[in-house]
Parts: C-alpha cells; sequence; structure tokens
C-alpha cells in the first residue's frame, strides 16, 4: 500500500486557496447592492442640480455658493442653492 507523503508546501498553498476563496467571498457581499432606505416622514427627497458628471463631493461656502466635484478633476460652483448654471471653479484634469 503506498504511503502519502504530505509536504508544507501543499498545506500552504490549500491555506492560500482556502484564503483566496473566502475573500473572494466576502468581497462579492461586500459588492452586492444595498437596497434602498426609506427616508423619515420630516425628511424629503429632491434634486437641486442637475447636468453633474459623476458628482463625487459638494461643499458650502459660508457665502452661499456650492462646490461640485467631479470625479474627472472639474470643480464646478453654482451661486446658490437656487442657481441653475455651474462655472467651473477649477480644472484638476490632467
Amino acid at each position: 500500500m503506498p504511503k502519502w507523503v504530505v509536504f508544507p508546501a501543499t498545506t500552504d498553498m490549500i491555506r492560500r486557496v482556502v484564503s483566496a476563496g473566502l475573500l473572494a467571498a466576502a468581497l462579492t457581499l461586500l459588492a452586492a447592492p444595498l437596497p434602498a432606505q426609506t427616508l423619515p416622514p420630516a425628511f424629503r427627497d429632491k434634486v437641486i442640480f442637475t447636468g453633474l458628471t459623476q458628482p463625487t463631493a459638494v461643499a458650502f461656502a459660508s457665502d452661499g455658493r456650492v462646490f461640485v466635484a467631479e470625479k474627472s478633476g472639474l470643480i464646478k460652483v453654482f451661486a446658490s442653492l437656487s442657481a441653475t448654471t455651474p462655472t467651473v471653479f477649477a480644472d484638476l484634469r490632467t
């Protein structure tokens, strides 16, 4: 009857494969879309600015201006919350 020899590298490889599988499963769960949440009764959902391309950050200045950063590197500024047309404040694209 043949004897099986288990090398330490084989055990290490099994450990790596199992770890990679667990990591893949965890990433799959994290990437799943979350269900939409409902707003509390006192809140309203309203679109304020349109025509933006992948906005990533918003900052409100004390003088009422609203700065919106887009993923491309453009920073646009609206004169107020009621303004409909932004101007380019900075272009950080390379």
